[in-house]
């Protein structure tokens, strides 16, 4: 998977799916904000940032969750939400 899923995301049901999806808007939400990185640069005249060292700093900034745990926690907060 080009998400870096390691495999999780297969098969693409259950919380396999689920996880790669909240991975896939992670990878699009630091793509998104390299794009605007290198924009903002281009816009003063300088070079843009080196994508590999500006990502692998973005995964510094922004720690990945374990995504088993947040959804757990997401169905949890939902459920508790239903039965009030």
């Amino acid at each position: 998977c080009c998400f870096g899923c390691c495999g999780s995301c297969w098969p693409r049901y259950g919380m396999g799916a689920r996880v790669h999806a909240k991975r896939q808007a992670r990878f699009t939400e630091m793509l998104k904000d390299y794009e605007r990185a290198a924009m903002e640069a281009s816009a003063r005249g300088d070079e843009g940032p080196a994508p590999t060292v500006f990502f692998a700093q973005w995964n510094v900034d922004h720690p990945e969750p374990d995504w088993v745990e947040l959804i757990r926690e997401e169905d949890r907060a939902e459920a508790a939400g239903r039965a009030s």
